[in-house]
């Protein structure tokens, strides 16, 4: 995934030298334990669920003429893991728990006094095979006044950045609509988190086993930690009279799916049995007045 020297700026995602634009950074992490409460095997221990991430909000100013634009891209680069110790479990004879098999990231932002409008998100919908990334990628171009007093032009530039990570057998789903951005990354291969949810397992979970009663093998993307990159851009347009202020928020949920399956006879019964449930990660709301962020910064 992308490196940022300093947690600072992208230099695909920094605007020529004399533009007006600002940058705002913020950082969560959260971590919650599960315990393994219902088989016997490993019953009560315990495994730690985690999630970080770091977000970088540019806003920059477009020429529009007599109507400004102001732009918002967001880029989140973060890191969902369901723990490597306590309860982990990977035995095709016995079972497998606590993987994660679908994380869903969502924002939802709303301008104050100038609606903030939705203009594009990243990643698309995505599946991956062995070797082929899930991509995520913007490019926006626009006309912005750059240089220094007395010496100051309109120039076109584009915000322009591409990443690519490697999440084999995974897929991502949009998971937002006209005004939230949101993604759902999820295991496609063996078991299609997606498709196939845990609560229906007794109609599909048959299929994960072989004549033996052993339990299919997942992609080691589920008991690994997921790191995963996306991009929105919001766009505000005040008209030929910008107020004062221009307030804007950001709400950020991360969804971490956690999921055991056992064979029957781990399960005690005649069928193999499933667990699971989600820890959810409210990170804080970040709000900021876009004209006092690009009031402060040049380029």
């Amino acid at each position: 995934m992308s490196v940022l020297a300093a947690d600072g700026p992208t230099p695909d995602l920094a605007p020529p030298y004399g533009a007006t634009w600002g940058l705002v950074r913020n950082h969560f992490q959260n971590s919650q334990q599960i315990t393994q409460s219902v088989w016997d095997l490993r019953k009560d221990s315990k495994q730690t669920i985690s999630c970080g991430l770091n977000q970088l909000f540019y806003v920059y100013v477009e020429d529009g003429g007599a109507q400004p634009i102001y732009h918002i891209v967001l880029l989140q680069y973060g890191r969902a893991s369901s723990g490597g110790a306590g309860a982990m479990l990977n035995n095709a004879a016995v079972g497998r728990f606590f993987m994660q098999p679908m994380v869903t990231v969502t924002v939802n932002a709303e301008g104050s006094d100038v609606p903030l409008v939705l203009q594009q998100v990243s990643p698309a919908p995505t599946i991956t095979q062995a070797g082929v990334p899930i991509q995520d990628a913007i490019n926006i171009p626009m006309s912005m006044i750059v240089g220094t007093h007395g010496g100051r032009s309109m120039q076109w530039w584009s915000a322009n950045h591409s990443n690519a990570l490697q999440t084999p057998e995974w897929g991502v789903q949009q998971a937002g609509d006209a005004t939230t951005a949101g993604w759902t990354y999820y295991q496609a291969a063996v078991w299609n988190a997606l498709t196939q949810p845990l609560a229906d397992f007794g109609s599909w979970g048959g299929t994960l086993f072989d004549a033996k009663g052993n339990l299919a093998p997942f992609p080691a993307q589920s008991l690994t930690p997921l790191v995963f990159e996306t991009l929105s851009w919001w766009t505000l347009t005040p008209g030929a009279k910008t107020p004062s202020t221009l307030p804007v928020t950001f709400n950020t949920s991360i969804v971490q799916n956690w999921a055991g399956i056992v064979t029957a006879e781990t399960a005690g019964g005649p069928d193999p049995d499933a667990q699971g449930g989600q820890v959810v990660s409210q990170v804080p709301t970040v709000g900021f007045d876009v004209l006092q962020i690009v009031s402060s910064t040049r380029a």
